[in-house]
């Protein structure tokens, strides 16, 4: 069988018998290659549609970075890559999902806001920082978020002495940060803010001698704006980059600050620097608002479109890695499973078992006696407001004891007790093991 084609590349006729060498010529192939593939090889570009379907069109060039995408029919337009290989979101709760202390009003220097978010203060600015239910929506960020971070001025602070900081920091644990040492990373986040201008973000090693700090703009006030900014983590310095033990990296959102905190932008320095010196005091005014929320942190050159976050069920896993607490205060009189027994007619002692191993030995805080009843038998003792009688001990990762006294001798020794919450009293057993 022969198949005759002209110089267009259409078929004119086919005949019986083998198909000789000469049948199709050079002259036909350069004919076809002329009308249909308009690309050379130097200009490595795609037909838009395949040449069988008369495409001549070649997709976009894109930019340095991008990937090919396709619509299901054609070849699309070029889009950015994704963080390569390891996609994992390396800040926990960035979502805004656990407040597990609950709001804090006029918030303390290095006090943590939400799960692992602390705050900086240094000046005499006053500020409130909870939980807000004002996030970007589904259709701005592609998910949906429940809860931003909400930092409130209270009391302003209009001129920043040289030592006055104010700003939200994340503290990733030494081995996680170990994935990012040296590597491309892009810090993703929604921001929406009073203040309009040049804000900034900074990157820390644990001690606090080596800082990035870049900027990045608020164009519209009280708008929900998506923010990256892209770097390459310190190859000099030292960094802790192994073990649960130590910090491996700081990283956080200026809001305000003086002189001593200011540093060049877009470039890793010596020193503590949180800001350059175009950053706008975000202090100003007490109808100054501040809220982040999505905020992510990703191996590579660009960010995954939308957030990439954990069931709440991972979530607050995650979160008892560093902190943890025995009551939820939901339900009047709640049970938890903290039971021990009576050492005497006044003390019951308990076992506290932490819902997983924590990341060290934590400290342990509780609330006031009165918000306690141990129950024995078939009633419960109520406690006296100090607790004078009250200690923790045999702390460990994974539990500790806990001994306490009732405001009566009504026990018996040896008897099985539980601790309960007193009625709707605020009442919690707490470990915690943050850095």
């Amino acid at each position: 069988m022969a198949i005759a084609i002209n110089g267009n590349g259409t078929i004119t006729g086919i005949t019986a018998g083998g198909l000789p060498d000469a049948s199709i010529v050079d002259a036909d192939i350069a004919a076809v290659a002329a009308t249909k593939l308009t690309g050379t090889v130097a200009d490595a570009r795609l037909p838009t549609v395949p040449v069988a379907k008369g495409g001549t069109g070649l997709t976009a060039a894109g930019a340095s970075g991008q990937v090919l995408t396709s619509d299901g029919t054609n070849w699309a337009s070029s889009a950015a890559a994704g963080g390569g290989g390891d996609t994992r979101n390396f800040i926990i709760d960035g979502d805004m999902q656990v407040f597990p202390e609950g709001y804090k009003t006029s918030i303390s220097h290095n006090t943590y806001a939400s799960s692992l978010f602390t705050f900086l203060h240094v000046g005499a600015g006053v500020i409130d920082c909870t939980q807000s239910t004002d996030v970007p929506t589904v259709g701005e960020s592609s998910h949906t978020s429940g809860e931003s971070l909400f930092y409130d001025i209270t009391t302003a602070d209009a001129s920043m002495a040289a030592s006055d900081l104010y700003a939200i920091r994340y503290k990733m644990t030494a081995c996680d940060f170990g994935y990012l040492h040296q590597q491309e990373a892009t810090l993703s986040f929604w921001v929406k803010s009073t203040k309009t201008g040049t804000h900034c973000v900074f990157f820390n090693n644990s001690a606090l001698d080596r800082s990035y700090v870049s900027e990045y703009t608020v164009s519209s006030t009280n708008t929900w704006e998506r923010k990256t900014v892209t770097l390459t983590f310190d190859t000099s310095g030292t960094w802790v980059t192994t073990g649960e033990a130590g910090v491996g990296l700081y990283l956080g959102w200026a809001i305000a600050g003086g002189t001593d905190r200011h540093g060049t932008n877009n470039t890793w320095q010596a020193g503590q620097k949180y800001m350059t010196s175009s950053q706008v005091n975000g202090l100003d005014s007490t109808s100054n608002d501040f809220r982040i929320s999505q905020v992510m942190l990703t191996l590579g050159s660009s960010a995954p479109s939308a957030f990439l976050g954990q069931p709440i069920s991972t979530v607050r896993d995650q979160v008892s890695y560093y902190f943890w607490d025995a009551f939820s205060n939901t339900v009047s009189n709640e049970y938890t499973d903290v039971t021990g027994n009576a050492v005497s007619a006044d003390a019951g002692r308990f076992t506290v078992p932490f819902h997983r191993r924590m990341r060290a030995v934590p400290v342990m805080t509780q609330s006031a006696g009165t918000s306690f009843l141990i129950h024995g038998g078939t009633s419960d003792r109520t406690l006296p407001a100090d607790q004078g009688y009250t200690y923790f001990y045999n702390i460990g990762q994974k539990a500790c004891k806990i001994q306490l006294a009732v405001d009566s001798s009504t026990l018996t020794t040896n008897q099985q007790v539980m601790l309960l919450r007193n009625g709707t009293a605020t009442a919690y057993l707490r470990a915690d093991a943050r850095h």
